[in-house]
């Protein structure tokens, strides 16, 4: 199976330097650009698919049904569980979603041992907010 399948990576403006972001989790800032996710558990359009570069404008964006790869942390002491629900942490990581009100961006497709900060395979669903 394939690392990540984009059927059509989705193009947002951005401003931020985000050349170093492969993978990691954006959102739409106040000026509708593409911007890191920093809100624990946040809304998120999708990952990163390509590496942009530092003149970048524009910024491609995995899109819900894509198998994309996502920069995942479990360093906060929680694996990711396979088929785990995924959500945003801090620095734009998929960690794995276990709170009400946790935005669900897709599911894990590869396990992550606690401790670890690297690339895995998610579905991407946008499932919504997680409930209790």
């Amino acid at each position: 199976m394939a690392a990540s399948q984009n059927l059509r990576p989705l193009s947002f403006p951005t401003s931020a330097d985000l050349s170093t972001k492969l993978g990691m989790l954006v959102t739409l800032n106040a000026s509708t650009e593409a911007a890191l996710q920093t809100t624990n558990g946040g809304a998120v359009l999708g990952p990163i698919t390509d590496e942009p570069s530092t003149d970048a404008s524009v910024i491609p964006v995995a899109q819900p049904g894509s198998v994309a790869k996502v920069r995942a942390s479990s360093t906060g002491g929680t694996a990711i569980t396979r088929l785990g629900p995924l959500k945003s942490s801090t620095q734009g990581k998929a960690v794995l979603a276990a709170s009400a009100g946790d935005y669900v961006f897709g599911h894990a497709l590869n396990a992550l041992s606690t401790g670890k900060d690297q690339f895995i395979r998610a579905l991407l669903t946008h499932a919504g907010q997680l409930s209790s």
